[in-house]
């Protein structure tokens, strides 16, 4: 959406710095988003960090963070990372993602978008990462797993037919 071409840091990572960045992301970003999504929203009311290493905001429903989807932007001394978050406690959300990637026309689309995304940036890491908050604090992981878009190849290959079921966890 931005052009994005990767962030510079001059004299290494610097978390105020980091913050200015993102705070511009997420203005220019904004009406993008609630023009396409217009059920995102809500910021939160100040860029968070939990350490001296990384720094992220999101776009969320006026429900909250914990109930429904939203998605996380972070910038951290090794990558600009955008997420789409999935909290437990959003059981409505869980069941519209179930149902849109149990269509295989969806799921195509999907890694075509991705492929031409990768087109356009350096490198491109798809990654599901599950974890917890010990008092909405401290992330604890529970499971990760991660890969290069550029592993995927050709999508009509019947190699790709097995990386994507694997991937959802369905058999071929």
């Amino acid at each position: 959406m931005l052009g994005f071409q990767g962030i510079f840091f001059s004299s290494g990572f610097n978390v105020i710095e980091a913050k200015d960045i993102l705070n511009a992301e997420m203005e220019a970003l904004g009406p993008k988003v609630s023009r396409i999504y217009q059920d995102l929203r809500k910021r939160r009311p100040a860029i968070t960090t939990f350490s001296q290493k990384s720094v992220w905001d999101c776009f969320g429903s006026m429900d909250g963070f914990v109930n429904d989807l939203h998605f996380t932007f972070g910038i951290n001394e090794d990558s600009h990372d955008i997420a789409l978050t999935v909290p437990h406690s959003a059981k409505r959300a869980w069941s519209r993602l179930k149902a849109i990637f149990s269509d295989q026309g969806n799921e195509e689309e999907l890694f075509l978008i991705l492929k031409d995304l990768r087109k356009k940036v350096p490198c491109l890491f798809l990654q599901f990462h599950q974890r917890h908050f010990i008092y909405m604090k401290k992330g604890i992981t529970d499971g990760y797993m991660e890969f290069d878009i550029d592993t995927l190849g050709n999508l009509s290959e019947e190699k790709t037919q097995k990386q994507k079921s694997f991937l959802c966890g369905c058999q071929p």
